[in-house]
């Protein structure tokens, strides 16, 4: 993550869980304390852009947890 900000929201989702995409803005992640705006990131090594963008590029959705697919692959390049 390279660029965020709090919003007010207080959201129902669980720490890390995306809460929405919003074209020209960012990412809404359920934070502990309410929710954040990912305005720029980098997914996996990637560089840094628009968090929108590259959430669409991915296919980040709604519903989804920040890190679960990093964890998925690691798992399954142990067993």
């Amino acid at each position: 993550m390279w660029w965020a900000r709090p919003l007010d929201d207080r959201p129902d989702g669980v720490p890390g869980e995306v809460l929405e995409v919003r074209r020209g803005s960012g990412i809404v992640v359920a934070a502990g304390s309410g929710a954040l705006l990912l305005e720029r990131v980098a997914f996996g090594g990637d560089v840094e852009g628009r968090a929108d963008e590259l959430a669409l590029r991915v296919g980040l959705a709604a519903g989804e947890r920040l890190g679960e697919a990093a964890e998925a692959e690691e798992v399954g390049g142990q067993a």
